[in-house]
């Protein structure tokens, strides 16, 4: 029944759906989501192995078809599209539990001194789920005026109750608190490193970390415009803007010192 409705919806131009159509869409996209991230960090694992010549003239045909996007780029993008729609369906929640564990796991790592393709495989991990959760959260603000993604605006406007809007914030703010979790475990490898002379940390984590907080904080942090500034708050309690704003210039002055 849903899938007819979906067809007549689409084959008559229109773009409303029923309510049911609508929820069915978000737990699909939920449990969708949530398979791709797992696969993705199966792939990730793999680092390191060999692999034949198939699978990179594969790449090669991707990345001639896609001028201005990498394949990964894209990957990332979509993935932080669908957990964005299906974030009342588990899927930010899921991504931020994930963003804690492999931060943990890459920085245990890096304190072990594990063999150089474990910690890689280990870096690669914690740099998707990064990579997708500052997608998720907020554009890129290049070339353009930074905004609070509409999904999320749509969450806060809804009518069903304050019980929701309370339970959309508590989501979001959890998830900010795990990039910012992230960070401070990054910035304490770099320091470890510094100690004892070693290059556990990793740059591409590094990145990732970089990205995410920019996203953020352009949105978020110090919005420029009075209508983000507003949207902002509905989203980001007072005291997680006041402790990621001390991250992100904390997490800044360290990769100055620590990579220039």
């Amino acid at each position: 029944a849903l899938a007819n409705e979906l067809r007549e919806a689409r084959e008559g131009g229109s773009l409303r759906l029923s309510a049911e159509l609508h929820r069915s869409l978000i737990e699909n996209a939920g449990s969708v989501i949530k398979a791709f991230i797992e696969a993705e960090l199966i792939l990730a694992s793999m680092v390191g192995e060999s692999r034949g010549d198939a699978d990179i003239d594969d790449e090669e045909e991707i990345v001639e078809e896609l001028e201005d996007v990498s394949p990964e780029e894209a990957r990332l993008n979509a993935a932080a599209v669908v957990v964005r729609f299906a974030a009342t369906a588990g899927a930010l929640d899921f991504l931020s539990t994930l963003v804690h564990e492999r931060a943990s796991q890459y920085v245990s790592a890096g304190e072990h001194a594990v063999e150089d393709v474990v910690m890689a495989r280990f870096a690669e991990a914690c740099y998707f789920s990064l990579s997708v959760l500052g997608r998720a959260l907020a554009d890129a603000s290049e070339d353009e005026m930074p905004c609070v993604p509409v999904e999320f605006l749509s969450l806060t406007n809804d009518a069903s109750g304050a019980h929701n809007l309370a339970a959309t914030q508590l989501t979001f703010n959890r998830a900010l608190e795990s990039l910012l979790r992230a960070s401070d475990a990054d910035s304490a490898l770099l320091r470890l490193d510094a100690e004892r002379g070693s290059h556990f940390a990793s740059p591409r984590v590094s990145t990732a970390l970089a990205d995410a907080l920019c996203r953020v904080a352009g949105t978020y942090l110090l919005p420029i415009y009075e209508s983000t500034q507003r949207a902002a708050s509905s989203l980001v309690s007072e005291s997680t803007v006041l402790l990621a704003r001390s991250v992100c210039i904390g997490k800044a002055i360290d990769n100055l010192l620590d990579r220039g």
